[in-house]
């Protein structure tokens, strides 16, 4: 089961004026059977406010010539806090948008999202339909996101039916988390684990090896964790990413070892910019690895990813480019009327691998990056009026860097590349 984690984008931008180059449309193409590219999976729009949050992403998408369109909006409270979002769905047959998901967020007393309701409007009722629980530990890490469904129509009743708990270390940072199937049994909530991962850093705070683990049973009905899969990470002398191997545990055409399952390369130029990026896969009737193609990162002067383009072999072992994705910026000024002070400053934006965040003091601070949809996908706790942020398992998208000292919340919006 997949859980999404919707917390809060805290959204009070807290520099003077900063020149922000804002992220403004994506579209991805595929090239067709018919030797043309066409637009396939998706085209998004964004819009921001004066302070750079994210206020609306307009999608188009289209597959076997099946088009959808959806807008999302993102509508913040008095304090800055995601206060909801509602997502709208295009009716080619009025030619309108009509409101269809409604999502609430609530908030403890540290400025931590702690519940979510939702709502489909599609459905007859005034309850919601869906619920997030997100509880903290000690240091406002998050330790528990619980997601709940309703038991009959009339969503009165709940149970849990999925939950991710999380293991930090003391600066935040995971050191395993579990995903466990919650069933409503006979009036009985039951839980069953099923995956587990286990992390290991290395003396900088990258992650170096992810264990990833099943619950499985034997044939007396024992339940225990079995390692399925090793993933190694290996870095360059600018700490970035150059290798990704994972190593098979139950694959029957497994490659002999020491060999890794799959491979994984990067390349950078001589600024460290991500510049392509290959993938092999081991197989067994050909004794070796096999070449599943590359994607190419073409940059600006300045750095800024312009267009990538995916190349896969075809039957004569001729690259062909399958894909392309093209990205448009917007180049402004942002101006924060309620604050004086430069609080932090993000940079490189955009980046590839790496990020620093740059404050005035050292204190305590929670860092969060959310993606556009609200998910969390990095939890920093630091002290260090510097602070480097490891972006380079992130996919390629627009990102909320949230920070949080107590006092003040604070965000800025991220482009990875």
């Amino acid at each position: 089961m997949r859980f999404i984690l919707l917390l809060a984008i805290l959204s009070v931008f807290s520099a003077k004026s900063q020149v922000s180059e804002k992220l403004t449309k994506y579209e991805f193409y595929m090239y067709s059977m018919y030797n043309f590219w066409q637009p396939q999976h998706n085209t998004e729009l964004y819009e921001y406010d004066t302070l750079g949050r994210l206020i609306k992403m307009n999608s188009v998408s289209e597959r076997d010539s099946v088009f959808d369109k959806r807008i999302n909006e993102y509508i913040y409270n008095l304090n800055g806090l995601l206060d909801s979002t509602k997502l709208y769905f295009f009716d080619f047959t009025t030619g309108n948008y009509n409101l269809r998901f409604f999502t609430k967020y609530y908030y403890n007393a540290n400025l931590l999202c702690d519940s979510v309701l939702t709502w489909d409007l599609s459905l007859t009722g005034s309850n919601p339909t869906g619920r997030v629980i997100n509880n903290y530990d000690s240091n406002n890490f998050i330790s528990e996101i619980t997601n709940y469904s309703p038991i009959d129509s009339t969503r009165t009743n709940w149970f849990a039916d999925g939950q991710l708990s999380y293991l930090n270390r003391t600066d935040g940072k995971p050191l395993q988390h579990i995903q466990k199937n919650g069933i409503y049994d006979n009036g009985n909530q039951v839980w069953q684990s099923l995956t587990k991962l286990d992390y290991v850093y290395n003396t900088l705070g990258l992650v170096d090896t992810t264990t990833a683990f099943d619950w499985v049973y034997d044939e007396n009905m024992n339940f225990y964790w079995q390692k399925n899969a090793t993933v190694i990470n290996s870095f360059n002398g600018d700490d970035s990413l150059i290798t990704v191997s994972d190593y098979r545990d139950s694959y029957t055409n497994n490659p002999p070892s020491p060999l890794p399952y799959t491979i994984k390369n990067l390349y950078y130029d001589a600024n460290n910019f991500k510049i392509k990026e290959d993938f092999s896969v081991w197989q067994t009737y050909l004794n070796g690895y096999e070449d599943s193609g590359y994607t190419e990162f073409i940059r600006q002067t300045n750095g800024r990813l312009d267009t990538t383009k995916t190349y896969s072999p075809d039957s004569s072992n001729n690259y062909v480019m399958m894909y392309k994705c093209i990205y448009t910026y917007e180049t402004d000024s942002l101006t924060n009327p309620n604050n004086g002070n430069v609080d932090f400053v993000l940079y490189p934006n955009p980046a590839d691998n790496n990020v620093n965040l740059e404050f005035q003091n050292s204190t305590n601070r929670i860092i969060q990056l959310f993606n556009q949809y609200g998910v969390l996908v990095k939890y920093i706790f630091s002290t260090d009026s510097i602070v480097a942020i490891d972006i380079s398992n992130l996919p390629s998208g627009i990102y909320i860097v949230n920070i949080n000292d107590g006092v003040v919340a604070s965000s800025t919006t991220l482009y990875k590349q």
